[in-house]
C-alpha cells in the first residue's frame, strides 16, 4: 500500500496507482476510500476497462446499484466480453429478484470465460441464483 501511495505522490497522472489502492481499499472493506481512489483513477483514464469494471463492483458494493449499472454498462460497450461486468450485472439482477436475467449474464459469461477457476465460480454462481430463485 505504501508503495501505491508513495506512486501517487511522484505520478499523480497515472491511474494505476489510484487503481490498485482502489483495490486494496476495497478488499479492506474501506468503501469510501476505494471509491475516491477509483474516481481519481477514472478521471486519470476514463477509458480504462479495469478501472470501470473495479468502479462497477465498489458502487455496488456500496449499495449504489444505479452507478454500478452505469460503470458495467460502460464496459460492456467496450468489451462485451468481460466477466467482470457481467457478474455485477447479474448481482444486480439478483438484488432485484430477476434472476432469469441474471442467468442469462452468467450463461453469457460462460459462453466466452475460457479459464477453469473462473468458469467454477461462474458454476457456483449459477447454483446460487437458482437456489435464490427457489426460496
Amino acid at each position: 500500500k505504501i508503495y501505491y501511495r508513495n506512486a501517487c505522490d511522484i505520478n499523480r497522472k497515472s491511474h494505476i496507482p489510484y487503481y490498485e489502492l482502489a483495490k486494496i481499499s476495497m478488499l479492506e472493506s474501506n468503501n469510501e476510500l476505494a471509491k475516491k481512489n477509483i474516481e481519481i483513477a477514472l478521471n486519470n483514464n476514463p477509458d480504462n476497462i479495469e478501472s470501470l469494471a473495479l468502479a462497477s463492483t465498489i458502487y455496488f458494493n456500496c449499495n449504489d446499484i444505479a452507478k454500478a449499472v452505469e460503470y458495467s454498462e460502460n464496459v460492456l460497450k467496450k468489451s462485451p466480453n468481460n466477466t467482470s461486468a457481467r457478474i455485477i450485472r447479474a448481482k444486480v439482477y439478483m438484488s432485484q429478484k430477476e434472476f432469469d436475467k441474471a442467468n442469462e449474464e452468467i450463461d453469457k459469461a460462460l459462453s466466452f470465460e475460457k479459464t477453469n477457476m473462473m468458469r467454477a465460480e461462474l458454476l457456483r454462481f449459477k447454483r446460487q441464483i437458482k437456489e435464490q430463485k427457489g426460496n
